[in-house]
């Protein structure tokens, strides 16, 4: 998460990086221990592309 946090590079980056990885994890686990149909339908293609707005966000701030 360092590195995330220093690509990052704000004043709160930590705290994106840490929201950033929370969001990954979150997708990973309602995807593969909870099989969430709408995520399991989903390709891994759609999947980042739904997600990549929300996490490019957290990065940009």
């Amino acid at each position: 998460m360092a590195q995330l946090a220093n690509a990052i590079g704000s004043g709160d980056a930590e705290l994106r990086a840490a929201l950033m990885v929370s969001t990954m994890l979150g997708v990973t686990i309602a995807h593969q221990l909870l099989g969430l149909t709408a995520l399991r339908d989903a390709s891994p293609e759609r999947i980042a592309e739904t997600l990549r707005p929300s996490l490019r966000a957290l990065a940009d701030g």
